[in-house]
């Protein structure tokens, strides 16, 4: 099962709790690095001297088809150009999101695991957009509603 979860909501502790799933990192796809990297997700996040990859919904989108039968659970970034792109493919996938009274939650999720002040302002700003984003994906063959105080990992095992 592809999910398509949102920022914060815990795809990668969920990977390392399940037994065969896989958080398959878009940024990694995403952007093209100048310098040596740290291997730290999160920090990568914030590094200027990078660039984007022109090709990045094409790569990504072909990394997600190389490992969807491979894995129980297939985590993967909510970014409406690579849901499009699943779609046209007919990939079905599953949008996991969370309440929109989460909303200082997940910024509070941001800061701790080390996001950097754009990162955040730019959750602040628009999470209320990026919710109602994944609540009208109707493209989605599942939703899965996050509650407050919630992680994906707990709607993913019983």
């Amino acid at each position: 099962m592809i999910i398509s979860a949102f920022a914060g909501s815990g795809k990668s502790y969920a990977t390392k709790q399940l037994e065969n799933a896989i958080d398959l990192e878009s940024s990694d796809y995403q952007w093209i690095y100048e310098d040596d990297v740290t291997d730290d997700v999160e920090a990568r996040k914030g590094i200027d001297n990078r660039k984007k990859n022109p090709n990045f919904i094409k790569d990504y989108v072909d990394a997600i088809e190389r490992v969807k039968d491979e894995y129980d659970q297939v985590f993967i970034a909510a970014q409406p150009a690579v849901l499009e792109e699943l779609v046209n493919r007919n990939i079905p996938f599953t949008v996991a999101y969370p309440t929109k009274d989460s909303k200082d939650t997940y910024i509070q999720r941001y800061i701790d695991r080390g996001n950097n002040e754009q990162f955040v302002n730019l959750m602040d700003t628009n999470f209320y957009n990026f919710v109602d984003d994944m609540m009208n994906n109707k493209a989605a063959s599942k939703h899965i509603v996050i509650g407050q105080n919630k992680h994906l990992l707990d709607y993913l095992v019983d």
